[in-house]
């Protein structure tokens, strides 16, 4: 006889689409790294096109940044804030979001 003790749902193997944009997973993409200066422990989330202009809190819009080059851009572009992105934002697999 087997007895069932606990149940563990992988909802990702079953996932075919796009992943949920969310903060942490944002972050997770990135490694937590400045998408502006590169350096490490970053905690903020930075709108490319800001959300006052019509940017969505989207994977393709968002990067993680540092306080100091967050604080910098402002409520600009990067190019108004004549800021370089050392990454392009892109939508992440599950996978790299289970790391």
């Amino acid at each position: 006889m087997l007895r069932l003790v606990r149940y563990v749902q992988m909802r990702w193997r079953h996932r075919t689409g796009v992943p949920t944009w969310s903060r942490a997973g944002m972050l997770a993409r990135d490694g937590h790294r400045c998408a502006y200066c590169g350096t490490s422990g970053a905690l903020t989330v930075d709108h490319v096109v800001p959300r006052s202009r019509g940017g969505a809190s989207s994977w393709l819009n968002t990067v993680a940044a540092c306080a100091h080059c967050n604080h910098r851009k402002r409520d600009r572009t990067p190019e108004e804030a004549g800021m370089r992105l050392r990454v392009e934002p892109r939508v992440p697999t599950h996978l790299e979001l289970l790391k």
